[in-house]
């Protein structure tokens, strides 16, 4: 980020490389740092069965819509016991 001209970085996003996120706080201590959702859900998809794909990606981006932690909590929850067949 140095290399190209970014000293004042206060918030990344980026995928979960532990390389990356080091080097993010060797160059700039601090700032606040949140994994990529595009990243996160193609790993969460290497653990399904290929069949499963498209309806748990829709479901995980709808996931993503919630609009603070309390309603993603509550509506998280149902969606595990769905998936683990409960």
């Amino acid at each position: 980020m140095k290399d190209r001209g970014r000293h004042d970085a206060w918030f990344v996003v980026s995928d979960d490389h532990p390389g990356w996120k080091a080097a993010i706080q060797e160059v700039r201590p601090g700032p606040w740092w949140q994994r990529c959702s595009v990243h996160f859900l193609r790993n969460a998809l290497d653990y399904l069965p290929c069949q499963a794909d498209d309806d748990c990606l829709q479901e995980l981006r709808w996931m993503y819509e919630r609009r603070n932690v309390a309603e993603a909590r509550r509506d998280l929850k149902p969606w595990l016991e769905k998936g683990s067949g409960q």
